[in-house]
């Protein structure tokens, strides 16, 4: 190569680098150059009270959360109630959202970036869809949640994972260009469990307790008179103390995963029942299964409330909440499953 060649090379080389430099810089600045995207909100303004359906979708799976007369209900799981306040927080949430920044407008970036609109089985991006639509099936708002931004942790170690900082979006309306938020919105994602609604029994205060026999076991009873005594047990005698607060503990704190129809898991209605009863004069019927390494909860309340008690008192609602899931049958996680499984053989104090 010649000296001539040589340097008509490096003006080349040189001149390339200079338009790299530039359109990285111009990349940068369109991020920036933008404050129309960065003043509005996330979703553009819709009515969120003429919202009567909810989709949540990905390329795996779509969620349809819907409204009939006013309450909200998961047709994917058996029509049970969706999370009413989870979904007032999540719409409320999106109106508030702002940009920090805008992204070029470039629709061959949208894949890369997870912002293709998707569908079950079409579109490999990784992006989730959330739509609302109102009574005639018209959309209302809509918006992709793309990749999230992942960022090192400040102080490294060989345990150490990426933190979510952020995450790509946009509103599907035409008008909006990608953003990126500092919210990840992790939670908004197309499965039911996500969204059922969160009461569940609260056992607390029980006066009584009594454990059906097994199949090496003999019926135990534990009684008291008021919540603030000690339990007497028949025929087990002493207690352990330890065991005994983390059954309570329990009973007080239970929780699901999911839920099924009880027909479904037509089994455990032959499982005997464990029965409590509280100083609220609230009766429950417990019956536990273990099924395939997974726990599984059938509750059914009683109760006896004076007629002195307003209609509106807690102690009513949670009645009527409790009176109510005794019509499904519930997934519970593995541990209280466990307490509950071997409190009997557990709780009389080792001799």
């Amino acid at each position: 190569m010649t000296k001539k060649q040589l340097k008509t090379l490096l003006w080349i080389l040189a001149a390339l680098s200079l338009l790299a430099l530039i359109l990285v810089w111009r990349d940068s600045a369109s991020w920036q150059s933008r404050p129309e995207a960065t003043k509005r909100t996330l979703l553009p303004k819709f009515d969120a009270r003429a919202i009567t359906k909810i989709i949540i979708a990905n390329r795996d799976n779509r969620l349809e959360l819907v409204k009939r007369n006013g309450l909200w209900f998961i047709p994917s799981a058996n029509n049970y109630p969706a999370d009413y306040p989870g979904l007032i927080a999540l719409v409320a949430q999106l109106s508030e959202i702002r940009p920090l920044h805008a992204l070029p407008s470039d629709k061959k970036q949208y894949s890369q970036l997870g912002l293709c609109e998707v569908s079950p089985g079409e579109n490999p991006g990784l992006g989730v869809l959330l739509e609302f639509q109102d009574k005639k099936g018209q959309r209302l708002a809509a918006l992709v949640l793309g990749k999230l931004h992942l960022q090192e942790n400040e102080t490294p170690s060989a345990f150490s994972q990426p933190i979510p900082s952020g995450r790509y979006a946009l509103a599907l309306d035409g008008k909006s260009q990608p953003v990126f938020i500092s919210e990840t919105l992790e939670n908004i994602i197309p499965a039911s469990f996500a969204w059922l609604r969160k009461d569940f029994f609260k056992i607390e205060n029980p006066l009584s307790i009594s454990f059906p026999p097994g199949k090496t076991t003999k019926a135990l009873t534990l009684s008291r008179k008021s919540h603030v005594e000690p339990f007497v047990s028949e025929p087990a005698g002493r207690l352990d103390d330890a065991k005994l607060g983390q059954f309570l503990g329990t009973l007080a704190s239970l929780s699901m995963n999911n839920v099924l129809p009880l027909e479904s898991l037509p089994e455990i209605k032959k499982v005997a029942a464990l029965q409590i009863k509280t100083v609220d004069g609230f009766e429950y019927q417990l019956r536990i299964l273990n099924k395939n390494g997974k726990y599984y909860l059938w509750g059914e309340t009683s109760a006896e409330i004076p007629q002195s008690v307003p209609k509106d008192s807690p102690l009513r609602e949670k009645f009527k909440t409790e009176r109510f899931l005794s019509a499904w049958a519930y997934e519970i996680p593995e541990r209280a499953g466990q307490v509950l499984m071997n409190a009997r053989s557990e709780l009389p104090a080792k001799r």
